[in-house]
């Protein structure tokens, strides 16, 4: 399978990058964290031998949403799975009373979602075949 993982250093995410590069998997890790996801992208090479990508991603930055959807159609566009990992927690407590977190929340937990899989939708829809999982928390009634 090619899977694509968007918030790939989240421990969730991580834990089931090991399970598919154990099965033989393709992968493709999107995060912010290029550091974190370059010593995990590493450590699946080494343990299981599979392929994995990396690309750098930003909920935050809706041209780069876009960008990144253009470079997996640009290397063949295939995808099993798309598995959203991505979400900032923020401060409840600053949350409620700081109406620019609160629109930071919304835009990452929210809008970027609905940005990304609108923008994946043309090239999963070709496919007939793709599936989408996505983590969700309590954190995203904060905003």
């Amino acid at each position: 399978m090619k899977i694509v993982v968007f918030g790939a250093t989240s421990d969730i995410a991580a834990a089931c990058l090991e399970l598919w590069a154990a099965r033989g998997d393709s992968l493709h890790l999107c995060s912010r964290d290029l550091e974190q996801q370059a010593l995990l992208a590493t450590r699946l090479r080494e343990r299981w031998g599979v392929e994995v990508l990396e690309d750098s991603f930003d909920a935050g930055d809706a041209t780069a949403l876009t960008a990144i959807v253009e470079r997996i159609e640009a290397g063949g566009g295939e995808i099993d799975l798309v598995l959203l990992a991505f979400g900032l927690l923020g401060k409840n407590r600053e949350a409620l009373h700081d109406p620019v977190l609160a629109g930071q929340i919304i835009q990452v937990n929210f809008t970027a979602t609905v940005h990304l899989l609108t923008a994946l939708l043309p090239l999963l829809e070709r496919q007939h075949r793709s599936r989408i999982a996505v983590i969700s928390s309590v954190a995203g009634e904060r905003g």
